[in-house]
């Protein structure tokens, strides 16, 4: 049994080599405030095949940073949803090469109130059926 953890603890350290370095000593991974997210296009040297395959699937569109070559959104018509039963709009907004989601609710007066906007850092899911957009807290 021994023997048996002393194998996979030394093949999870080998790929994890593998990953993190990659060949030539080339480093894939991601530092900073996006630590822990690797380009998808960094396995395409060695798994091309793989890569061009599942890029056209449907789940190897379902994590992305969303930028203008990719984001099929119009965020200047048709952008805002309005949710009856809690009175809030959702309207999604595009400036300066950024995209972000806004809520907010009208107060009695009519004036727009509780509004919060976040920055839209990464999209989940493939759009097929829906998209959820995430954004940071500022712990990460």
């Amino acid at each position: 049994m021994r023997g048996l953890a002393a194998f996979f603890i030394a093949a999870l350290t080998a790929t994890s080599a593998l990953l993190f370095q990659g060949a030539g000593s080339k480093r894939l991974f991601i530092t900073g405030e996006d630590a822990g997210y690797l380009e998808p296009s960094s396995c395409a040297p060695c798994h091309r095949g793989i890569y061009e395959s599942y890029r056209g699937a449907g789940m190897g569109r379902s994590f992305y940073r969303p930028t203008p070559e990719n984001t099929v959104e119009d965020y200047s018509r048709n952008n805002t949803y309005y949710h009856e039963a809690s009175g809030q709009y959702y309207t999604m907004v595009q400036r300066s090469g950024r995209y972000y989601q806004r809520r907010h609710q009208l107060g009695p007066d009519g004036r727009e109130t509780n509004v919060v906007e976040k920055e839209i850092q990464f999209v989940l899911r493939s759009g097929a059926h829906a998209r959820t957009y995430l954004h940071k807290t500022p712990d990460g």
